[in-house]
């Protein structure tokens, strides 16, 4: 988000994208399946223009063996 907005902007844009990814969902693309165990969201920094908050996403993923 823009620094000039100061963090509440990027706090609140970054709690959305990480509900998005809230434990126990599962996503599946082409035969493979995700499992989110954990979603967070790290320290925020200015970065010039912005104000950067990192998203921290962990799985599981189940394939078949080759």
């Amino acid at each position: 988000a823009p620094s000039a907005n100061g963090k509440g902007t990027a706090t609140i844009k970054a709690d959305v994208i990480a509900d998005h990814f809230k434990r126990g969902t599962l996503l599946s693309y082409n035969g493979v399946n995700v499992r989110i165990t954990k979603s967070s969201r790290g320290l925020g920094k200015r970065d010039e223009a912005f104000f950067v908050i990192p998203i921290f996403i962990t799985y599981q993923v189940f394939t078949q063996p080759r």
